[in-house]
């Protein structure tokens, strides 16, 4: 037990709210994933939680994205599968084959922001998957031999006949 020299009386925490990330490069680690049935349950995406290991004073910030991997818009499940195989590169994961494999590999990853739409306010979103040992000049040159954020890595070919990202 430790005797305190003088009182100190309870207080509320300030109640601290979710403010943008500023655009740019972070490293993080991915904590959790989880799949999920679409609102119209006719497809599913993996729901994976990011925690922001770097700049400290991002540090423990949380960024969520979703990879619709079945979905009835074909565009939605192969830019969701490209950035799959994104993140896998970025974590030197050279075949894919559950998502669990991703978790609690640092990289970084590029944030920008989404402009506000409808009902929904301005929000953060992933925009590319890096290796860790990339600095700045690195992504920027990278990003540039591969036409931007959207083709930060090599597409990952999933096999045709499997689909190795439902779980059984």
């Amino acid at each position: 037990m430790v005797q305190l020299a003088e009182v100190i009386t309870q207080q509320e925490p300030e109640a601290r709210g979710f403010d943008l990330l500023p655009k740019g490069y972070y490293k993080a680690i991915a904590l959790a994933e989880e799949e999920k049935q679409t609102k119209d349950g006719e497809g599913t995406y993996i729901k994976m939680e990011f925690e922001i290991t770097s700049p400290p004073e991002f540090a423990k910030r949380k960024i969520w994205n979703n990879f619709n991997i079945v979905n009835k818009n074909m565009d939605a499940a192969r830019i969701a599968k490209e950035h799959l195989g994104h993140f896998a590169w970025a974590v030197g994961i050279e075949k894919l084959s559950d998502t669990k494999d991703l978790l609690f590999k640092e990289l970084t990853i590029e944030i920008g922001v989404q402009p506000a739409k409808g009902d929904f306010k301005e929000s953060n979103s992933i925009k590319g998957y890096f290796p860790v040992s990339f600095g700045h000049d690195q992504i920027e040159a990278h990003k540039k031999r591969k036409g931007g954020s959207e083709a930060a890595a090599p597409k990952a070919a999933a096999p045709a006949a499997s689909k190795p990202w439902l779980k059984k």
